[in-house]
């Protein structure tokens, strides 16, 4: 067998490590050299082995760690110490075996873990001074090993549970590192600098992303929403969205700097066919224009809703994921808090000379007046009572609250409470909401 020839002499063990290297495998082909013990040797052969004898191992392991189930065995092997050990030399090791290295450990940190001991992983790879290097690595090399060492950090980064080792990065002044490599002309480089910044604007730190972007940082961004690569401009979207929405003068630097086109723009490619990637697009263009429709700047809701926005939340209600339809819904109910406030009263003596000389807008039979979507944008005039009460139907949706909240928006007032419940009972929203209030626990919809 030749898996036994590992444990053969120096020179069949380059030769073996050298025919693995070279060899395409399939994963499973993969899956069954790491089961056949080949791992720990070619662990041992990049720890203590001559140059040749680690450029071969090392190879090999690169073959092997592509496949996301010999992630943990690989790990178990101890294969992290020696690939930092390689990265971090200052000797003349050479550059390939730095790049097989960085490259190997981005394999190793983006696969998902498979029942490993994540403790055990977390000292290994993700403690504070593994984290420290690396990111100072970043300037010290070329775009190849900058491509790796960032996709490995996002890698490390990028998993809802991995709040500590996010913490561990902004403290080592990530953000400041990462903004120069998002404006990067390599795209490798480029793509994982960006999504390693949207990992790290999140867990409401979007604030102290904010101390650190000029309007050059910000223009980069809107740039990016508009990448061929769908990760890229969810990342890049992503990030608008993060930011502190009660910032006016941030808000104000992204009209100027075109953020919202763009964000519409995102929102319809988006919304034109059902894929995760898709819907990652819709639900952080949702999000990030919350910012852009605060019921206190009606101006710049005027701008959003002449993008078109209205009937493309629509179309995420109907398509996108739950998390998607949530955010549209709150932006939704935020153009809806000023429907009232921009309807046109009913001027009797004025109705004469508008039928004669112009078609006169619709009389909205809650807002009592005349109302549009471009004008008031008004919920009934854009019909979508029928999709947010829809979205109440549905089962054990993130979106519940925010599809009531639009909702109530038409019976705040006492002048329209009567009108709003009679719009809200005629598309089914009464027994939607009876339902809701009586079967779900989660104290936020009943509040």
């Amino acid at each position: 067998d030749e898996l036994d020839c590992m444990a053969g002499s120096e020179m069949t063990k380059i030769l073996m490590a050298s025919v693995l290297a070279r060899m395409e495998l399939t994963d499973q082909s993969k899956g069954v050299v790491a089961m056949e013990g080949a791992i720990p040797p070619l662990v041992r052969m990049i720890s203590n082995g001559k140059l040749e004898a680690r450029t071969a191992a090392l190879g090999a392991l690169l073959n092997l760690s592509t496949h996301p189930e010999n992630r943990d065995p690989m790990i178990s092997a101890g294969v992290i110490p020696p690939l930092l050990k390689l990265l971090f030399s200052v000797t003349s090791v050479r550059m390939n075996l730095k790049e097989t290295a960085s490259e190997t450990l981005a394999n190793l940190a983006t696969a998902a873990p498979l029942g490993f001991d994540n403790n055990t992983y977390s000292s290994i790879l993700d403690s504070e001074e593994t984290i420290y290097q690396l990111l100072s690595l970043l300037n010290l090399v070329g775009p190849v090993i900058q491509g790796h060492l960032l996709s490995a950090l996002h890698g490390m980064a990028a998993p809802s549970t991995a709040i500590t080792v996010r913490s561990k990065m902004r403290s080592g002044g990530a953000i400041q590192l990462l903004l120069p490599f998002c404006e990067a002309n390599n795209t490798n480089v480029r793509v994982n600098a960006v999504k390693l910044l949207y990992s790290l604007s999140q867990d409401g730190k979007g604030k102290e992303l904010a101390e650190d972007i000029g309007e050059n940082h910000i223009q980069a961004f809107v740039n990016l929403i508009a990448s061929s690569r769908e990760d890229e401009r969810a990342a890049a979207a992503g990030i608008i969205s993060n930011l502190p929405q009660n910032d006016s003068h941030l808000t104000e630097v992204l009209y100027m700097k075109n953020a919202l086109p763009a964000l519409t723009e995102l929102l319809r490619v988006g919304s034109g066919s059902m894929s995760p990637s898709n819907n990652r697009c819709m639900e952080v263009a949702a999000r990030a224009m919350i910012r852009f429709t605060l019921p206190s700047d009606v101006r710049m809701q005027r701008f959003a809703v002449e993008q078109n926005a209205i009937p493309l939340l629509l179309t995420v209600l109907s398509r996108g994921s739950p998390l998607a339809k949530k955010e549209a819904a709150i932006v939704l109910s935020q153009l809806s808090e000023n429907s009232k406030k921009l309807s046109n009263p009913i001027d009797i003596r004025a109705n004469w000379c508008c039928f004669v000389f112009s078609k006169p807008e619709p009389v909205c039979i809650v807002h009592q007046g005349h109302c549009s979507v471009r004008s008031s944008f008004c919920l009934i005039q854009s019909e979508a009572i029928g999709p947010l009460v829809s979205l109440l139907e549905e089962e054990n949706s993130e979106a519940h609250e925010a599809a009531l909240s639009a909702l109530t928006t038409l019976m705040k007032d006492d002048e329209i409470l009567e009108k709003g419940m009679e719009v809200i009972d005629e598309a089914g929203g009464l027994k939607a909401i009876v339902r809701l209030l009586t079967f779900v626990t989660d104290p936020a919809v009943k509040v």
